[in-house]
């Protein structure tokens, strides 16, 4: 009976972290949609955009080393994303088949 009230616990606490998600997700996409109507960039650090993505930091590091991965600017020596290349690299990521 305790395994299956831990197992609970356990895929609320899950449920929670993918609303909290959704929430932040939908922010950055109403944000982006701001950006695009006043032509306004809004930037994000690499830590911020991997948060996006659901990456960790290293893995858009070595994706800019490999010359993949979502666009970015470098602006006095420091990496930068804008918001809406962020989101629009996410929608270019989706597939429908496996052999996609």
């Amino acid at each position: 009976m305790q395994d299956i009230q831990q197992e609970i616990q356990s895929l609320n606490a899950l449920l929670e972290n993918a609303k909290r998600k959704l929430e932040i997700f939908k922010e950055f996409r109403n944000l982006s949609e701001e950006s695009k109507r006043t032509n306004a960039r809004i930037f994000v650090t690499p830590e911020e955009a991997s948060q996006i993505i659901g990456c960790q930091p290293s893995l858009l590091d070595n994706q800019r080393h490999k010359k993949n991965g979502p666009p970015f600017f470098k602006i006095r020596g420091r990496i930068a994303y804008d918001l809406i290349d962020i989101l629009d690299y996410i929608d270019a990521c989706k597939r429908h088949f496996t052999s996609e």
